[in-house]
């Protein structure tokens, strides 16, 4: 079975890039994307299907804004939002946003890291701001912020992706 960054690197290839559909002024085509690629995750039977509640609110070349409800399969064993979660939504938000750069790419993780400040209890909307602020031609560096609905940080991921082609092992 193909993960979702396989999929989002299949839809990356077609002859009509990212790219050329952002510099061309259709931004909202590319918006579209990252919902039916966010759609897409519903459907599989793997872990990535978790993120099914996930609400696409804005898309711009390099970001990525998303919304959530706190549901209880997202909960860990003290009631609040579990940090595995956090960690996964922070792969995968940042990496849409990383799709939305025209690199075609959506890379591998290298390090990935989330710093928890606050928690989020059942039932609280979550808005997630993910910012590619860099993108080499080896590595790109992105940001993830979540914030309750206080609009209060509550978690910061920062996650590191390898990007280069050709590499060996």
């Amino acid at each position: 079975m193909m993960s979702i960054f396989g999929r989002l690197s299949l839809m990356a290839m077609r002859p009509s890039t990212i790219a050329t559909r952002l510099y061309s002024g259709h931004d909202q085509h590319v918006f579209s994307m990252v919902q039916q690629i966010m759609k897409t995750l519903t459907t599989t039977k793997g872990f990535d299907r978790i993120a099914s509640n996930m609400e696409v609110v804005s898309v711009e070349p390099g970001k990525v804004k998303v919304q959530f409800k706190v549901e209880e399969e997202h909960l860990n064993g003290h009631g609040t939002l579990h940090g595995g979660y956090t960690s996964f939504l922070t792969d995968l938000i940042s990496t849409l946003a990383l799709m939305t750069t025209g690199n075609g790419n959506p890379g591998v993780s290298t390090d990935l890291s989330v710093a928890y400040m606050r928690s989020a209890k059942l039932n609280e909307i979550i808005t997630i701001d993910a910012d590619t602020l860099k993108t080499g031609k080896l590595l790109t560096f992105s940001t993830v912020d979540f914030r309750n609905e206080a609009g209060k940080l509550i978690a910061q991921g920062k996650h590191t992706k390898f990007v280069g082609g050709g590499a060996s092992s």
